[in-house]
């Protein structure tokens, strides 16, 4: 529930680069491979692409994005383009 009132706010956005960054701390000191929810929303965002194309390919390949159907996604060829983005750069998405 509160991420429903912090969602159109730039709070929300930090929010999800930090747990992003978290589960990138736990890659690094478990060495396991980890998933992260993500909205198609948060996909289609160019910030929240841009910090994971940033993220080091090596990396990259110990995430899966769990892409979360609880949004209804109003443009799917945007969402297809930024999903085929991610798989090119190493991701795994579910």
């Amino acid at each position: 529930m509160f991420l429903n009132f912090i969602k159109d706010s730039h709070i929300y956005k930090e929010l999800t680069k930090k747990v992003i960054e978290f589960n990138l701390l736990v890659i690094t000191k478990k060495q396991i491979d980890v998933s992260i929810n993500l909205l198609p929303s948060d996909i289609i965002d160019e910030d929240v692409l841009r910090f994971l194309l940033s993220i080091g390919k090596d990396i990259r390949k110990k995430i899966t994005i769990e892409l979360l159907e609880s949004e209804d996604v109003k443009t799917y060829p945007v969402l297809r383009k930024k999903i085929e983005i991610l798989k090119d750069a190493g991701y795994s998405i579910a």
